[in-house]
């Protein structure tokens, strides 16, 4: 699980817990999976690297709010 959570207006603490194993979405493979994938789909650390700016902007997306375009 990722949990973000805002101490004040300047600190933001982020906190990235180990996930059980599941079937990534886009490869089918079995292994720790995030939200991650272009619309938002479970997928591993492999799929995610195919396309990183995809994956950062889907993670400032869960941790900051920030808008996907």
């Amino acid at each position: 699980m990722t949990r973000a959570f805002d101490i004040n207006d300047e600190l933001r603490v982020v906190i990235i817990e180990d996930e059980p194993a599941r079937e990534c979405e886009l490869c089918h493979t079995v292994a720790e999976c995030r939200p991650y994938g272009p619309r938002g789909e479970q997928i591993c650390y492999e799929c995610a690297m195919k396309n990183k700016e995809t994956t950062d902007r889907q993670m400032a997306r869960l941790l900051y709010g920030e808008e996907t375009h």
